[in-house]
């Protein structure tokens, strides 16, 4: 039988998840794509990006296993981040990072470490 105690344990644990995802939505809000950088043999990918100060920042990504870089513009052509996603994952499994542009493009990367830049 599960006890309230529990049920507000796993709750909180669901919510602390949550909201860790959601405060790194609009971490990146605004700021521009400049280029993607996949070596292929290192399987690393530099994205490099300019903050709302127009400072170049960096997000690598290390160990990747996929990269999709779609270029379909359904909301119109755009250069900027619009929010991203980053969802954590257990020791030892790959992180998983959704870059959503504000032209509806959605960049997708899997890695086994992501590091972002942060403002």
């Amino acid at each position: 039988m599960i006890t309230g105690v529990n049920i507000y344990s796993e709750q909180r644990i669901r919510d602390a998840a949550y909201a860790t995802v959601t405060m790194k939505k609009n971490l990146l809000h605004d700021w521009t794509l400049l280029r993607i950088n996949f070596d292929w043999y290192s399987a690393r990918v530099m994205i490099e990006l300019e903050d709302l100060t127009s400072v170049k920042q960096t997000l690598i990504a290390e160990c990747v296993c996929e990269l999709h870089v779609p270029k379909m513009n359904e909301w119109g052509p755009s250069i900027s981040v619009n929010e991203i996603i980053e969802i954590d994952a257990p020791i030892g499994q790959r992180r998983r990072l959704n870059i959503e542009m504000q032209s509806g493009d959605v960049i997708r990367i899997v890695a086994e470490k992501i590091v972002l830049p942060f403002p």
